[in-house]
């Protein structure tokens, strides 16, 4: 499904840039998941997803 797809990208990038999944977003068991207790990293993943929405065309869905 598309809406899965674009999770899954969403998450890649935060991997990619937070170096965790957020606990909100399906994940591979394998991923480090993100303390959303730790401010500097829920504002890392707002990045992400505030600026995944502008470039979804990098997402191969």
């Amino acid at each position: 499904d598309q809406k899965g797809c674009f999770q899954m990208c969403q998450q890649k990038e935060n991997i990619h840039q937070c170096a965790c999944a957020d606990p909100l977003l399906p994940q591979m068991s394998s991923w480090k998941v993100c303390d959303i207790k730790n401010e500097t990293i829920v504002c890392c993943l707002n990045h992400v997803k505030e600026s995944s929405r502008f470039d979804i065309s990098a997402c191969s869905c």
